[in-house]
């Protein structure tokens, strides 16, 4: 009986540990970018493009109208110099996703991208 117990507890564990993976495992999933996809796919469709917009360079010395064209309208305005756009990266805050947010800063003086961040 004792065995049961434990062969079980080692199986939640396992699954658990799989799941907690699952994000990790998911990077490798991750997909170029394609702003027709981004503007009308899912927030977790947009998170596997979100790295690429991060790491890329793509919208580095972008203006913001060039950015607005590519990503369609952010979902958060931070005032002149930053737009974010929430993406689901695939991880879990219980049952529900925790979201991040890929945000972009333009430059004071010339108003194009200086950098992307992606962040929860």
């Amino acid at each position: 009986m004792l065995g049961c117990a434990a062969f079980g507890a080692v199986c939640l564990l396992v699954c658990g540990f799989l799941g907690f993976l699952d994000p990790f495992i998911e990077s490798a999933a991750s997909h170029p970018f394609d702003s027709s996809l981004w503007k009308t796919g899912s927030l977790r469709q947009r998170g596997r493009m979100a790295r690429d917009l991060r790491y890329s360079g793509k919208l580095i010395g972008l203006s913001r109208d060039e950015v607005f064209a590519l990503l369609g309208p952010p979902d958060r305005e931070d005032g002149p110099d930053a737009v974010g756009y929430t993406v689901d990266l695939g991880f879990m805050f219980g049952w529900e996703p925790w979201t991040y947010s890929l945000t972009i800063r333009f430059g004071k003086a010339d108003r194009r991208v200086e950098q992307v961040v992606l962040h929860d």
